[in-house]
């Protein structure tokens, strides 16, 4: 292909990622304001590039042959139809990680500190002072240990926190943590932690990895999702809270996501919840941005591909 690459930028993105890609060497980022301009600007056969942050099915063109996904989670894209139809699928895994550690960082401290009870009542003008938690000396768990989860570890550590996890292949961990278990100790994680922290990528037709047994096994700890939703048993956790020992739940992702309107979790005094803005950061379009051109190189013939799903 001659000239430079043609790259559509799917209307619904986040700050920054069309100015970011821009500055990427040999491509011309094409912007549609809406649905129908994408649909108009995929379907010039120049069009072999799409950057985008969610799946509608304006998205699937003739002429498509690279999808590099926003996000690190790609579950609402159709994996069967894109590998039927040639087309490869990346992720904007690790783009985020920074600050996802952070703001599970921010979701625990809102507990151990009891900032979020205080901000409940001071909303009622009541001025309530209780004995609050040090993570210092501490264990905490971190479920994934991926790229968030090590942006995770290293930060407790450095905070004087033991750190234990899991990942999917431990034998091949080197990070921060001091002892990693595969997905089967994932209740010893529980058992041994005073805080968890859940950073489970999705994982298609898998149960909730957070169950009952889990939770139990925490006993009066803390509980942290920045992960998926879908890996977490709602109901077991609703059980936790309400009638076991589990001291709070810090959720950025829920399942259903947004919870229905009247789910429990919206008001739960045992609750710290924000609608899954773990990612958002001024940084993170810079940062896909690295990963596109690294794929982008690999779109060549020049490079290897990294964060493929399909």
């Amino acid at each position: 292909m001659s000239g430079p690459h043609r790259v559509v930028l799917h209307p619904c993105h986040p700050w920054g990622v069309r100015d970011s890609l821009a500055k990427v060497p040999g491509v011309e980022v094409i912007s549609p304001p809406d649905l129908e301009g994408l649909t108009e600007s995929l379907a010039d056969p120049r069009s072999e590039i799409l950057v985008s942050f969610i799946w509608t099915d304006e998205c699937l063109a003739l002429g498509l042959r690279w999808i590099q996904s926003i996000s690190s989670g790609c579950d609402s894209y159709p994996w069967e139809k894109l590998e039927e139809a040639g087309i490869r699928l990346t992720s904007g895994r690790g783009a985020n990680a920074p600050a996802v550690a952070e703001h599970a960082f921010a979701m625990l401290l809102a507990m151990t500190r009891r900032v979020g009870k205080s901000v409940r009542y001071g909303d009622r003008g009541i001025w309530r002072q209780a004995m609050c938690h040090e993570l210092t000396g501490s264990t905490l768990g971190i479920l994934g240990l991926g790229a968030v989860g090590e942006e995770i570890a290293w930060r407790a550590k450095a905070w004087g926190m033991e750190v234990i996890g899991t990942k999917r292949h431990p034998d091949s961990y080197e990070g921060s943590a001091s002892e990693v278990y595969g997905p089967e100790g994932t209740v010893e994680v529980f058992r041994r932690a005073d805080a968890v922290i859940n950073a489970l990528p999705f994982g298609r037709g898998a149960p909730p990895q957070v169950g009952a047994e889990e939770l139990e096994a925490l006993g009066d700890g803390w509980f942290v999702n920045v992960g998926r939703g879908s890996t977490v048993d709602t109901e077991a956790l609703l059980e936790a809270l309400d009638s076991g020992e589990l001291r709070g739940a810090g959720l950025d992702v829920t399942y259903p996501e947004p919870p229905g309107e009247d789910s429990p979790l919206w008001s739960h005094h045992k609750v710290v919840l924000t609608p899954h803005l773990g990612g958002f950061s001024p940084q993170y379009a810079d940062r896909l941005a690295e990963i596109f051109a690294v794929n982008l190189q690999a779109f060549r013939g020049e490079g290897e591909w990294v964060n493929v799903v399909v």
